[in-house]
């Protein structure tokens, strides 16, 4: 009974997440994922969705990488390297044998990048420079 209170628990607190196709392979700011496990692509996108800390999971199903999945924290993943390691390759459609494609959670690609905007000033910055026209 408690493990069926467990799963029922953990598949409750898990969201599915919408993902963009964003490069070949993933690229984080510290050089690789934090966890990589063989997997089929379902199982792999449901392992970021369950996981608060995954921002991305990259794919891979081929002879040198056969059904890898590797996942990435959200404050590392970097769309702009990974989008630049080229285009997600599709693979066949029926086995995605061939598959290579990393996927970023939509949320944190339309997160505002660099710092934020300086709170106004309650003090005027300048003097005025003349009485309005009439």
């Amino acid at each position: 009974m408690r493990a069926a209170a467990l799963i029922v628990l953990l598949c409750a607190t898990t969201r599915a997440r919408e993902y963009a196709k964003v490069g070949r392979v993933c690229r984080p700011k510290n050089g690789d994922g934090y966890e990589t496990l063989e997997a089929e692509l379902d199982d792999c996108k449901a392992r970021c969705d369950g996981d608060p800390k995954c921002g991305a999971y990259e794919y891979e199903n081929y002879s040198a990488d056969f059904k890898e999945c590797e996942l990435h924290e959200s404050t590392i993943i970097d769309a702009s390297l990974t989008e630049a390691e080229g285009p997600c390759e599709a693979g066949d459609a029926t086995t995605n044998y061939g598959y290579r494609c990393c996927n970023i959670d939509i949320a944190l690609l339309a997160a505002p990048t660099g710092p934020p905007a300086p709170k106004p000033s309650a003090e005027p910055s300048a003097e005025p420079s003349a009485e309005p026209s009439a």
